[in-house]
């Protein structure tokens, strides 16, 4: 499963994306160091359309996802969290999040199963 995180990208990044990028990775760099829980963690970007950063959190189950809440919470009240989350939001404005499952192809009949098409 995975947690998808939606940012609106503010002018600043736009206009100094490496910057930008750098303040992400010292961000998602500083979450694993202490101890978050998710699998793997990957961005996407819009291509067309406005601009908008897709954050995509990989959890192997409901229990990871919610021992990285709890985690969250306590790091809300670092002044180190406060320090990240001023910094990123000086290039982000987050939209929302939802919770999305993979959802894996049908099976195929074995060939014996299979008819011929009409």
């Amino acid at each position: 499963m995975y947690l998808v995180i939606t940012d609106r990208l503010r002018p600043l990044a736009l206009s100094a994306p490496a910057l930008f990028w750098d303040c992400q990775a010292r961000f998602d760099a500083w979450l694993q160091a202490q101890g978050a829980a998710f699998r793997s963690l990957r961005h996407f970007l819009t291509l067309i359309g406005e601009p908008l950063l897709e954050t995509w959190l990989e959890y192997a189950d409901l229990a990871d996802l919610h021992r990285d809440q709890v985690l969250l919470h306590a790091l809300e009240k670092t002044p180190a969290y406060q320090q990240h989350l001023q910094e990123l939001y000086r290039y982000l404005e987050r939209l929302g999040s939802r919770l999305v499952e993979e959802v894996p192809p049908p099976a195929t009949p074995p060939p014996a199963e299979q008819h011929a098409p009409i």
